[in-house]
């Protein structure tokens, strides 16, 4: 009985795997994976990075800086000595130490932040547009894409049909030359049908591969890539 019921859930587990995405989940995997549309998301975060250096103009401003200054060269003093009652030199090596901290607040620049501060929003706001159009542009495209892709499909379908359905007449048609009931003609005529059947299907079994890549490459994905699509 374990053993059945472990049949019938790998049987649902790989057919879920089976199966292919739908146009909802290929819209979502574009939103994250389309190339053009990551890179005006990101042109949308570095302009609203921008933003906020543009708002430090107006913070105010500290400066902190230290310096020490040594000299190499020593000086001789004289130094006069109560014990032996003479003069004696003794060696002086002077060095500087300073530091300083300024804190500033920026009350007027000509409205220099003022004007950066309003053309980093103008950039945030078109940025931002050009970030929705792109994704209503990539949903349209994946649309698109999608449509081809099953449209191109029915129509290899339609050839297979049209192949087999030609072969058929073919066989008919030589079963009918065999008997006499038929002329060389029409022999040849059915060749032809055959021929022509089984270009039009390989050109459309190229034309479901092309549109396949097309939506791959529309949704983010690499060719080489398995995409199964309902």
């Amino acid at each position: 009985m374990k053993k059945i019921w472990f049949l019938v859930l790998a049987g649902c587990l790989f057919g879920e795997a089976d199966q292919g995405k739908s146009l909802d989940e290929l819209l979502e995997i574009a939103q994250n994976r389309n190339l053009d549309l990551s890179i005006a998301e990101l042109r949308f975060r570095e302009s609203q990075a921008a933003a906020k250096s543009a708002y430090a103009g107006f913070m105010p401003h500290i400066t902190l800086s230290a310096d020490r200054s040594l000299s190499n060269r020593d000086y001789l003093l004289p130094r006069f000595d109560l014990t032996s009652g003479t003069y004696i030199e003794t060696t002086y090596s002077p060095h500087k130490v300073s530091g300083r901290l300024f804190v500033s607040q920026t009350l007027f620049d000509g409205a220099r932040s003022w004007y950066a501060s309003q053309s980093v929003e103008n950039q945030i706001q078109l940025s931002e547009m050009q970030l929705k159009s792109r994704g209503e542009t990539v949903d349209q495209m994946v649309k698109t894409a999608y449509y081809g892709y099953l449209a191109s499909k029915e129509f290899h379908e339609v050839a297979i049909q049209s192949h087999e359905l030609a072969e058929s007449q073919l066989q008919l048609v030589r079963h009918q030359y065999e008997l006499q009931a038929v002329s060389e003609n029409d022999l040849l005529k059915a060749e032809v049908r055959l021929g022509q059947s089984e270009s039009q299907m390989i050109q459309l079994k190229k034309e479901v591969e092309t549109s396949l890549n097309k939506l791959k490459t529309t949704i983010g994905y690499h060719v080489d890539e398995e995409l199964n699509v309902l």
